[in-house]
């Protein structure tokens, strides 16, 4: 099993809170619950983010994958990402310490 980090950026129009729809809320919380149960599971090792999305900010998921093609996908089906009001991308991750 390989290590992997994937970087999440929230879409412009979501930088200011007035912005957010229900339909956003809605994919927040599927993509909360996704990380919440695979986190749960072992297949998330580490969660976050800056506090403020705007200037540059992000959030983070390190997690496991046989190989570059899993760890795409699993980023890939994030349904921030599905939505698209989150672009991510995907990085190999070493980690020293846990």
């Amino acid at each position: 099993m390989k290590t992997y980090i994937y970087i999440l950026k929230l879409i412009p129009r979501l930088f200011d809170d007035n912005n957010w729809t229900d339909s956003d809320d809605l994919i927040i919380e599927k993509h909360f619950n996704r990380i919440k149960t695979d986190y749960f599971n072992n297949k998330i090792i580490h969660v976050g983010r800056t506090i403020n999305p705007a200037n540059d900010g992000f959030g983070m998921v390190v997690y496991y994958a046989e190989n570059d093609q899993e760890a795409e996908e699993y980023m890939l089906l994030d349904p921030a990402v599905e939505a698209k009001i989150m672009t991510a991308t995907y990085r190999e991750y070493k980690v020293f310490y846990k």
